[in-house]
């Protein structure tokens, strides 16, 4: 199993626009009549179309999403959160219209997880450690390698986050 994670920057203007697109909606019709009936399910997502046409993509993470939860209990371990700074309500009601991870940093939010995240300790052997508790042998290096690259391009990612912008982590 696979995550992807990525990182869009929206106009700060279009939050509500965000939120409404974000919500999926599943439309449920019966086919046929007494016991030959079946239900379909149309699922209208309009996120994609949204980020399409407003959002700013950032650099790929070319690793597994799922990099970012080990980042995150890496950080946990020295009481750094790594959502702490995300804008709450908003990124509550973007998560609860969708079935994956969703969070969003204005600017403020965004420099002080970078401070909180510049501030941590991530050194090779601080990750080695971490992965050597939380992992199997087999997985170690390609782990390692992972959730550095989480740290470094999440530094990048919301670095981008400019005063009239929000920034939305996906995974």
């Amino acid at each position: 199993m696979s995550s992807i994670a990525s990182f869009h920057l929206i106009p700060l203007g279009k939050e509500s626009s965000l939120l409404a697109a974000s919500e999926v909606v599943r439309n449920t019709t019966t086919k046929g009549f007494l016991f030959f009936k079946k239900e379909n399910v149309e699922t209208v997502d309009k996120l994609w179309n949204f980020l399409n046409e407003f959002g700013q993509k950032q650099p790929a993470f070319e690793f597994s999403g799922y990099a970012f939860n080990s980042l995150e209990l890496l950080l946990e371990d020295q009481k750094v959160g790594l959502y702490q700074y995300e804008k709450q309500p908003t990124s509550d009601a973007f998560r609860n219209g969708r079935d994956d991870f969703g969070s969003i940093f204005d600017a403020s939010g965004a420099k002080q997880t970078l401070s909180a995240l510049k501030g941590a300790n991530l050194s090779d052997s601080a990750i080695q450690e971490f992965m050597q508790q939380e992992y199997p042998e087999e997985d170690l290096a390609d782990g390692i390698e992972a959730v550095r690259a989480a740290a470094d391009i999440f530094e990048r990612w919301l670095e981008a986050v400019q005063e009239n912008e929000i920034g939305l982590l996906m995974f």
